[in-house]
């Protein structure tokens, strides 16, 4: 709010002095609530179903503050001022990691993890040469598409991906 508050204040009072800067003017307290109050009502009434854009709100319980090229103590006084939890790298956005070494094997773990545990159910199930075929395309080959999308898949996940599908289609679960 009070960023597009400022904005429309100085649009509204730029002037240019001679040299051709813009040059604000001094505002007070009763003049800023004056202009909350129109732009305000002014929000609200192009607002379908009439809802007040104002009282929106962020909720610093469940944000998290995180600082790239900053000095820890900072993140950590402002995540203690804005009442927020202080996250460091690397962490998850959408299931895909970000900040770590994709080149490392330890980022893979999880997607490893998850390959097995797909498979775990299908272990001691006997299942026809076609289902097999349809395990291995649609459920196996699925998974690292996703990071794959993002990431480069190092050679070592990629031949331990596809040497439990090989081990899977010719029977690994029998």
């Amino acid at each position: 709010m009070a960023g597009v508050l400022m904005l429309a204040m100085s649009s509204w009072e730029r002037k240019i002095d001679s040299n051709g800067f813009f040059r604000r003017r001094e505002y007070d307290a009763s003049k800023i609530q004056q202009y909350k109050r129109m732009l305000g009502a002014k929000l609200q009434r192009e607002t379908p179903g009439g809802s007040d854009p104002i009282r929106l709100k962020i909720n610093y319980a469940k944000s998290q503050l995180m600082g790239v090229n900053v000095e820890e103590a900072w993140v950590e006084k402002m995540a203690y001022r804005l009442y927020c939890k202080r996250k460091d790298l690397p962490f998850k956005y959408l299931g895909i990691p970000i900040g770590g070494n994709h080149r490392r094997i330890a980022m893979w773990q999880n997607l490893m993890e998850l390959v097995k545990k797909k498979l775990a159910p299908w272990k001691g199930r006997y299942s026809s040469f076609g289902g097999r075929i349809t395990i291995v395309n649609f459920v196996l080959s699925s998974l690292p598409v996703f990071l794959m999308s993002v990431y480069l898949l190092p050679k070592g996940i990629l031949h331990f991906i596809d040497k439990i599908r090989k081990s899977f289609f010719v029977g690994w679960g029998r």
